[in-house]
């Protein structure tokens, strides 16, 4: 019986750790658990749909389209290409390089735990600022 107990906690809590973002101090800014980026506090700010983002309220907040990144009302936002994010000009904005993201300028700015390029991608563009 305490192994049972044991190895449901154990699925519990990775389940709950989720695949955490940190800043470039090492503090947690958030995680995604599924399809779904909750903030420090556990608080939902948004959520993933197909090749639709959503914010906490299900507001459409975005669109993916290939490596075009739309906002809520069809505007595109950005591009990506490789590892590198551009904004809607063609501004390099940032790249990612194993399981950090670095600013234009080679500083690392996020750390991620787990992340997905896809989700990376989602977090910059969408969640960064929320």
């Amino acid at each position: 019986m305490k192994k049972i107990l044991f190895l449901l906690f154990l699925f519990f809590t990775s389940a709950l750790m989720g695949q955490q973002v940190y800043n470039a101090a090492g503090k947690i800014l958030g995680k995604f658990v599924g399809q779904q980026f909750y903030d420090k506090n556990l608080r939902l700010k948004g959520k993933v749909e197909s090749v639709f983002v959503y914010d906490a309220a299900g507001n459409l907040i975005g669109k993916i389209d290939g490596s075009f990144l739309y906002d809520g009302n069809g505007k595109q936002i950005g591009k990506v290409e490789n590892n590198d994010f551009y904004d809607a000009l063609g501004t390099k904005l940032a790249s990612v390089s194993g399981n950090a993201l670095y600013d234009s300028y080679g500083r690392r700015i996020r750390k991620f735990d787990g992340l997905t390029l896809s989700q990376i991608i989602v977090y910059y563009y969408y969640f960064s600022n929320l």
